[in-house]
């Protein structure tokens, strides 16, 4: 049986009083019992058996996989609210569901249902960082170390809801800027694969492709009848530069929404802060030392210098 049991899932994603759609098993020396029987209630005494045991693993089934995301999802805004929770847990749990909801918005850009999950999924991230001052240190510390398309739209949400939070915005706005940071790439997934996933630079004729996918993430925001103009903006227009020479439109600053800005910057700090086949990894000193060198004219500096004051409070 051991082959085909997926992964260890931690007791504090499963809530008690709940019905479980699928099997949990624990390990018992070389074999695997059912403690828990599909549809069943995850019963008290049950969960308080598993808390007070030296081992408080449980697995389920690889077959269970998509199921568990998707239990996970309905009860995330109970774990995030629950006292008992660990914020480094709840900061996983947060992380690793937006990992799997954007994963699944790349393969499915046309789904409703993914996109009602992720704006779903902002909302619990939002509370979290909203909740304890020391939760976006935490989320930023479990986030990706290696770049893939889809858990760098999640590092670059959070950089973004958490800046957003510092500088003191309203909930709406943090929350417009946290779906369309959450969005911003979605385009990348009309480019074709080959120049997503090329291992170096890219040629003159593959990058006025890939220069096309903000416009895609637009027009896909447009087909779920996003009507916000802060999100469509926000989206279209991450690759502006303040002078003018950025893409699609060739905005200057003056004349990009400040929703962009903030994108833009935790885009670039993502991209330099995580490994690539052909870079390594920038520390978050190196990155920002980088981006002031390098990158000043391209970004809006008094937002720049705000990023590099949350970056400092949060530590990382």
């Amino acid at each position: 049986m051991s082959s085909n049991l997926h992964f260890e899932i931690p007791l504090y994603a499963i809530k008690e009083e709940t019905r479980i759609p699928f099997n949990i098993y624990r390990k018992e020396e070389e074999f695997y019992s059912m403690i828990v029987e599909q549809n069943d209630i995850f019963p008290k005494k049950l969960a308080s058996i598993i808390s007070q045991s030296a081992n408080k693993a449980m697995y389920i089934k690889n077959e269970d996989t998509k199921k568990y995301y998707s239990y996970l999802e309905s009860v995330l805004g109970k774990i995030t609210s629950d006292t008992f929770v660990s914020l480094k847990d709840k900061s996983k749990l947060i992380y690793d569901t937006s990992s799997k909801i954007v994963n699944d918005l790349f393969e499915k850009p046309e789904s409703k249902e993914a996109i009602e999950r992720s704006k779903k999924l902002v909302e619990n991230t939002i509370n979290i960082i909203l909740s304890d001052d020391s939760s976006i240190r935490s989320m930023m510390e479990i986030g990706s170390h290696d770049y893939y398309t889809y858990t760098h739209s999640v590092d670059v949400a959070v950089f973004s809801i958490g800046f957003a939070n510092y500088l003191n915005f309203s909930y709406e706005d943090i929350s417009n800027i946290g779906n369309a940071a959450m969005m911003h790439d979605i385009g990348k997934s009309k480019i074709p694969q080959e120049i997503i996933n090329k291992k170096g630079k890219l040629s003159d004729e593959e990058f006025e492709i890939m220069k096309t996918h903000p416009i895609h993430s637009y027009e896909i925001l447009q087909f779920h009848n996003e009507k916000n103009e802060d999100i469509l903006k926000a989206a279209r227009n991450h690759h502006e530069k303040a002078r003018g020479n950025g893409y699609p439109d060739k905005l200057t600053s003056k004349n990009t929404h400040t929703f962009a800005k903030i994108i833009a910057i935790s885009d670039i700090f993502s991209a330099l802060t995580t490994k690539r086949s052909y870079k390594d990894a920038f520390s978050s000193f190196e990155a920002l030392r980088l981006m002031k060198t390098q990158m000043i004219d391209d970004i809006d500096k008094n937002l720049f210098i705000e990023f590099i004051k949350f970056m400092s409070k949060s530590s990382i």
